[in-house]
């Protein structure tokens, strides 16, 4: 015998002057939102904003916010192979450069876990960077 379907209202309550569209819309994508902070929160060790001074809120929350896009950024990709980002972090430890000169830094050859995870995010991986062309690439995306 099937299982009776079950039958329900969803009562969302606005002062917004809005079409209800756009009203599920902010409602949906304030809950990915709140989802997202949690999962900083879980995560990376994001503390509320009651838990910071004058002093630690500047730089602080901006750092922690960029933290949090790249790891669900990360996570979105890491998802669908089946192992969580500590994984994949923990696969590139093995990954060590070292400076030579002042503007050179020289990228050992990387192992095969390493490999794998830069195929994964479609990442060359470098055998030395300069120093002087990372910061204006940088200053370019910023």
């Amino acid at each position: 015998m099937a299982e009776p379907t079950k039958g329900g209202f969803f009562v969302l309550i606005s002062n917004i002057d809005s079409t209800p569209d756009r009203i599920l819309d902010r409602y949906f994508g304030r809950t990915e939102i709140e989802s997202a902070l949690n999962c900083g929160k879980e995560y990376i060790g994001m503390l509320p904003l009651n838990k910071h001074n004058e002093i630690t809120v500047h730089g602080k929350i901006l750092q922690d916010m960029i933290d949090l896009i790249v790891y669900l950024l990360i996570r979105k990709v890491t998802v669908p192979t089946g192992r969580s980002v500590s994984d994949y972090i923990y696969d590139l430890q093995s990954l060590d450069c070292y400076r030579s000169g002042p503007n050179t830094i020289i990228v050992n050859p990387p192992n095969r876990q390493a490999k794998a995870v830069y195929s994964i995010f479609d990442f060359d991986i470098p055998s030395t960077i300069d120093l002087d062309e990372y910061r204006k690439k940088m200053l370019l995306i910023l």
